[in-house]
């Protein structure tokens, strides 16, 4: 949805609760006051379908021990805590981003790891490598190429748009919360393994893909 700029005259009152009020949802005039025109024009705006993909998102994973969403001060950006049951007790954060204009990708998936644990980095090194190569492997035909990047403790996955039929923000979100999930579980069966186990890592994965979740 393209933006353009418009002149528009204002009594200053409306415009000081304009501001007062953009200020503590972290967004600025123009966004609000787009917001507000879109909501009483019943149009929905990019940012109203990302809040929506986001709280289903959150609904997904607050039904889950473990997981704590927490707001970004931004409209297309969500966080995710996650604990680590390992030394030092580091935690995991995911952050997701949804993008405002979809072609084939709709989003990103971030997760940083708080350590500089030497043996957890290492650890952690050789299951992305792993996750890469599965994913590749077993939906690599299935969508678009996702993108990845992997830095030190350091993991980014591009979301892609579901094959075939309507995407809806249901589908987006309940996708996204699933794969969060998936992600975490398998993770952390690698990490806490006294010697990790490519081949469970691998039946886990392909057990979760089984029970019908939605390629992204």
């Amino acid at each position: 949805m393209d933006k353009s700029m418009y002149s528009l005259m204002l009594t200053d009152s409306i415009v000081r609760e304009i501001d007062r009020l953009a200020y503590e949802r972290n967004t600025n005039r123009s966004n609000l006051i787009n917001h507000i025109l879109a909501d009483y024009l019943q149009v929905k705006t990019p940012e109203m379908h990302i809040r929506e993909i986001f709280s289903l998102m959150t609904e997904r994973l607050n039904s889950l021990a473990g997981f704590k969403v927490q707001g970004l001060p931004s409209d297309f950006c969500i966080a995710v805590k996650s604990p680590l049951d390992y030394k030092y007790r580091p935690t995991i954060k995911y952050s997701v981003e949804i993008y405002r204009s979809r072609e084939e990708a709709v989003g990103e998936l971030r997760a940083v790891f708080r350590t500089q644990h030497g043996a957890l980095l290492a650890r952690l090194a050789a299951f992305f490598e792993l996750w890469i190569k599965m994913e590749t492997y077993y939906i690599g035909k299935l969508t678009a190429p996702v993108r990845y990047g992997v830095e030190e403790g350091r993991f980014r996955r591009t979301f892609m748009l579901p094959a075939g039929g309507e995407v809806t923000n249901e589908t987006l979100g309940r996708a996204i919360g699933d794969y969060i999930e998936m992600f975490d579980s398998v993770l952390k069966l690698y990490l806490y393994s006294p010697q990790p186990d490519a081949g469970e890592v691998e039946k886990r994965y392909v057990e979760y893909l089984k029970n019908g979740m939605v390629i992204i």
